[in-house]
């Protein structure tokens, strides 16, 4: 699927960018390729283990009339408290029965901790339009 929009934030060698894409599958299912995206070497037990927490500890909000969840996820790195670490930060907004709008940081642990909660907000501000009507 095409991303309906990339927005990089502090340039591209910053390394940090929320995304916006329709998508099939669950919330689960991206939970666990997203955890894979941070810890490679995460094994099939660890990495459902990790999901299930963090499906767990997700953040529910209104968008436009539907539930949208928000999930904070960590690399090693950053779960050990250090300074560094990448995370993710990422939602998922269903749109029909199979589809999803997903909405995803990706960069520094301390930022997506720092801004969660503004990730929130702009999440729970995405609105639907009709582009039926000129």
């Amino acid at each position: 699927c095409m991303p309906l929009a990339t927005l990089v934030i502090g340039g591209p060698a910053a390394g940090r960018e929320v995304t916006v894409i329709p998508a099939a599958g669950t919330l689960a299912g991206n939970v666990a390729r997203w955890i894979g995206q941070l810890d490679a070497q995460s094994d099939d037990a660890a990495t459902e283990r990790a999901a299930a927490a963090a499906l767990e500890a997700a953040h529910h909000v209104d968008v436009d009339g539907a539930r949208a969840s928000v999930v904070l996820l960590l690399d090693a790195a950053a779960r050990a408290g250090g300074d560094g670490g990448q995370a993710i930060l990422g939602a998922m907004i269903p749109i029909e029965r199979s589809t999803a709008l997903f909405v995803k940081f990706k960069g520094d642990a301390t930022v997506a901790q720092r801004e969660r909660d503004n990730f929130v907000r702009f999440v729970s501000s995405i609105r639907w339009t009709d582009r039926s009507e000129p």
